[in-house]
This record gives C-alpha cells, structure tokens and sequence, in this order.
C-alpha cells in the first residue's frame, strides 16, 4: 500500500515539475505591483502604526484578488498542460500496458485451468474417502467405541 502511495506521489512529482515550468513561461507577465510605502522611518507613535496598518490593509485586498487571479491562471494552465500531456503520451501507453498484461494473465490463467480442475477434482476425492471413514466410524455401537478406545477388541 505504502509502496503505491510513494510510486504515485513521485509520478506526480516528476510530472508536474515541468509542466509547470512551461505553464509559468507560457503566461503573461504579471502586472506591476505598485505598493507606496510614505517613508522608511518607524511609527513614533501609535496613530502611526495605526495609519500605517490601516494603510496596510486597505491595499491588502487588491493585492490579495490579482494574487489569486494570477495563482488561479497558473493551476488552470497547468491543469490544461498536464491533462494534454496525460492525453497525447501517457494515457495509450498505459492502456496498452494494461492491455498486454491482461493477456498474459488470460493465457496463464488458461494454462493453470486444466490442472486446477485437476486439483479440486482430487481434493473431492479426498473429502469424499473422509466422508466416508467418519461414517464407519459414527455408524459403529457405543460398546463397539468404548471396547476401542480401551484397546480390548
């Protein structure tokens, strides 16, 4: 299970490295961010600090919304890559991969049908030489059983 998990995190690791290399390259420039700090020289007090955070914030949700326009841009490219790239490449290679395993499968299963049925036909055999002794024994009188067990028949 353990071994499935790792083998697909690192499919996906080494996929998606460089599909989105080329979605980064592909896209446009981002837009210049113009963040106007008033000066370079700590708050001296709190009404400072606090129109400098006000300040802060007020530019904070612009800035937030083209991040996350950007950020959405660069997944939806890359979903589009990977999914072209799963398409063109990687999806018939491993259906015909699939493909030859399941025959492989098929004719070994054929192979092993016949000495199967072999097998369980023996192993019914068996059950019924089973069967048959627990018969014997069960149809045997309860003196027969006790002079048995005391070994004096």
């Amino acid at each position: 299970m353990y071994k499935k998990t790792i083998l697909i995190l690192l499919f996906f690791s080494f996929l998606v490295t460089p599909i989105s290399s080329f979605a980064i390259l592909e896209r446009e420039p981002p837009s210049e961010i113009d963040i106007r700090i008033p000066s370079v020289k700590p708050p001296q007090t709190i009404q400072e600090a606090e129109g400098w955070g006000v300040a802060f914030l007020n530019l904070l949700p612009g800035h937030m919304e083209k991040a996350w326009y950007e950020i959405v841009d660069l997944w939806t490219n890359l979903y589009h890559k990977a999914k072209s790239l799963w398409e063109r490449h990687i999806k018939s290679r491993l259906i015909s991969l699939w493909n030859s395993i399941w025959r492989r499968s098929q004719r070994e299963i054929e192979e092993k049908k016949d000495i199967l049925v072999e097998e369980i036909e023996k192993e019914k055999e068996a059950a019924k030489e089973a069967v048959k002794e627990e018969a014997k024994r069960a149809s045997k009188s309860l003196w027969q059983r006790i002079l048995e067990s005391l070994n004096l028949r």
